[in-house]
């Protein structure tokens, strides 16, 4: 009995050790503040900026991973425009010569036809005959071709380029000197490319030995010319554009074979128009607009522009590398936009294929290539920050361990277009005895410092991809800071009678980051203590809103600096002036 009573005890006993052990750890766990909690999501704010939402986080540079595809997705601001349907080609073009496409037509008797150099038909323009029933040679690099039924009736009209033939290089180094191919999209954002690009994004996901994106890559609005020249603010008329000292001179000083093409319609590669009357590129890549029809789905001949442009570039790569001819090419895609969804999704195939191509065939065996976008910030509408890609040839990741090691790391820093020029000069200053003029901004072959911010880069805040850390705020007065916000939000919501039946009140799921700062760019702030804070809310929305704090630390009086806006991934801005609080209230309570 006695045995029996000192067992029970003893279970007693452990019943109460465990009692206090749980309770003590329920104590620690919901009884002590959690100044990092903010609700039952198991959100939090993030106290330091090493979270998974953060793409990149730098002393002078934060970008959040935060997306907005599925918000703006909404608008409708993607157009549905069908893809054009071309007609068959009559002829066909090869590398340098044109003829007849194989079964085209039965009869050729009573067929001729004839073309001219570039695109504008002009009057007294010389028509050079062409001999159907043998290839001929051709020697002008875009060209108009038009047939005739009975020396009267037009019965085919179409446009091709060519690539020349002039393989031969002057080239007189020893060492194996890299091939340069630049290719360059408009108007596409790194998750826009991700999301409507998957097979090509995945060329070089899937390359990770080789192939970098750079992060924080910052959009230019003068991106081609910033490319090519070292120069700025100057006006590319013709008589210019031979003496300047660009960066494909260079090349071409050393032997490389160059090419620069596009397929804008509003303007050539260089801004300039042509000073030959019979070869503009800007005339021939113009689409016939004034017809009336969506230009989106027109064709040029019997191509849409950018399989024109696909197939120069493979032309180009392909002719040089079989002669052994290192080249520097730059090529810009402008037919292909984010608001004709279905042209990006065609692309994405026409892109992939030419990759694929390019790295079966051993053409991007020497190569680097630059795979980027650029932003126009005048059209702008939706979040835009523009991805950069690098592919590093394998023996550069070898033979120049250090620097392909720098381009990693450099993956995660500020990056502008004048990196990329300083870059190309670096390449051929390494393969060469070429000496640069000067050197400015980085090269992204040397470590670029986690301290470079868009005001040490001379970057003006509404176009700047990235956040400054200027210091951090505590916890709870973020928290206060952005419940003023929310307050403010659920106010103006009552404007709106329908969003006001339909939607609950906005209620915070995560502060993404927020930091204090003495006055950012706008000339209504004067030397106050300010907040900028970036949360996503219940709508699954990201805001961003700038707080004045009024008095001291103590008093916790805020006031709305400007109208809340829509917080733009990856840039830390605004969407545009027209995406204020009365827009996002009326157009994005999804519920």
């Amino acid at each position: 009995m006695r045995l029996w009573f000192g067992k029970f005890l003893w279970k007693i006993y452990l019943l109460k050790t465990l009692f206090v052990i749980l309770l003590a750890v329920t104590t620690i766990l919901f009884i002590s503040p959690l100044p990092t909690k903010i609700f039952k999501k198991e959100k939090y704010i993030h106290s330091t900026f090493e979270e998974e939402n953060l793409l990149t986080a730098n002393v002078g540079c934060v970008i959040s991973n935060a997306s907005v595809d599925d918000i703006y997705s909404s608008l409708n601001v993607i157009q549905t425009t069908k893809v054009a349907t071309c007609p068959p080609a009559l002829l066909t073009s090869g590398v340098s010569s044109l003829f007849l496409k194989e079964k085209s037509t039965v009869d050729t008797l009573n067929f001729n036809c004839c073309y001219f150099a570039g695109h504008k038909e002009q009057e007294n323009i010389n028509c050079t005959g062409i001999n159907l029933s043998k290839p001929m040679v051709v020697n002008d690099e875009f060209i108009t071709v038009k047939c005739f039924s009975n020396g009267k009736q037009k019965v085919f009209e179409d446009y091709f380029t060519f690539v020349p033939l002039e393989t031969h290089t002057s080239l007189t180094v020893e060492r194996n000197v890299p091939n340069i191919l630049i290719i360059l999209l408009k108007d596409i954002s790194t998750n826009e490319f991700q999301k409507h690009m998957p097979s090509t994004y995945k060329f070089f996901k899937d390359r990770p030995s080789n192939a970098i994106e750079f992060l924080a890559f910052q959009p230019s609005k003068e991106t081609v010319q910033k490319l090519l020249f070292y120069f700025n603010n100057k006006q590319h008329r013709d008589d210019q554009f031979v003496t300047l000292h660009s960066i494909w001179r260079d090349f071409q000083k050393w032997g490389y074979k160059v090419a620069v093409a596009d397929n804008m319609n509003d303007e050539t590669p260089f801004g300039t128009e042509s000073a030959s009357p019979n070869y503009n590129p800007k005339q021939f890549w113009s689409k016939r607009i004034s017809t009336g029809l969506n230009p989106g789905t027109l064709c040029i001949g019997s191509k849409q522009p950018d399989d024109i442009l696909l197939e120069y570039i493979l032309k180009f790569t392909t002719t040089m590398k079989e002669h052994n001819a290192p080249y520097f090419g730059f090529f810009r895609e402008m037919y292909v936009s984010t608001y004709k969804d279905n042209l990006l999704l065609s692309a994405d195939k026409k892109f992939r294929s030419l990759f694929d191509n390019l790295y079966e065939s051993g053409a991007l065996k020497n190569t680097f290539l630059f795979f980027l976008s650029e932003v126009d910030f005048k059209k702008e509408y939706r979040p835009k920050n523009p991805f950069f890609w690098l592919l590093v040839p394998d023996g550069f990741t070898k033979s120049e361990r250090n620097s392909f090691i720098n381009m990693q790391i450099n993956s995660r820093a500020l990056i502008t277009v004048h990196d990329i020029t300083v870059t190309l000069k670096d390449l051929l200053k390494l393969y060469t005895d070429f000496k640069p003029a000067f050197q400015d901004n980085f090269s992204l072959l040397t470590p670029i410092t986690n301290l470079r911010s868009c005001d040490l880069s001379h970057i003006p805040v509404d176009t700047c991809v990235c956040f400054p850390i200027k210091y951090q705020i505590s916890n709870q007065l973020l928290l206060e800071v952005n419940q003023y916000v929310i307050n403010y939000l659920n106010y103006e919501l009552k404007r709106y009678p329908e969003s006001s039946k339909k939607c609950p009140p906005f209620v915070t799921f995560e502060v993404l980051y927020g930091f204090s700062h003495e006055a950012p760019a706008s000339k209504i702030l004067n030397g106050k203590r300010y907040i900028t804070i970036v949360f996503n809310t219940n709508f699954n929305v990201p805001y961003w809103a700038i707080v004045k704090q009024i008095g001291t630390d103590n008093t916790k009086i805020f006031s709305i600096v400007d109208s809340v806006k829509l917080y733009e991934p990856k840039r830390g801005e605004i969407a545009t002036s027209c995406l204020t609080i009365n827009t996002q209230l009326d157009d994005y309570c999804h519920c």
